[in-house]
């Protein structure tokens, strides 16, 4: 749903698809690993230590109280998750625009 207000969300998580992030870790959305859903992550991010750990959904829920980002394998997964996490969250277009005016800033280009 909602394909132009992912890809300007993109651009806005990813700093126009530039960041640091993205480039350690193909995650444009600045995604945390989930605790309560499917997802095509394959690892972690800790951002404090700046290093990526692997491993099953069960092994990596152990991190889930420290500051992490998923990791993907490619961005195509990264999109993929993005959009489980739409379905997990959000029965409707409107419903997921509010909650994106709730929490970030408009982007004024």
């Amino acid at each position: 749903i909602c394909e132009r207000e992912v890809l300007a969300q993109a651009k806005i998580e990813s700093l126009h698809l530039t960041s640091s992030l993205l480039s350690k870790t193909n995650n444009m959305f600045g995604m945390r690993y989930p605790g309560k859903r499917k997802t095509t992550a394959i690892g972690i991010y800790l951002q404090g230590k700046d290093s990526i750990i692997y491993g099953s959904p069960k092994e990596l829920k152990k991190y889930l109280k420290m500051p992490t980002y998923a990791v993907y394998a490619n961005w195509q997964d990264a999109v993929a998750d993005y959009k489980l996490w739409q379905d997990f969250s959000f029965k409707t277009r409107s419903k997921y625009l509010d909650f994106l005016s709730s929490i970030y800033a408009e982007d004024s280009t």
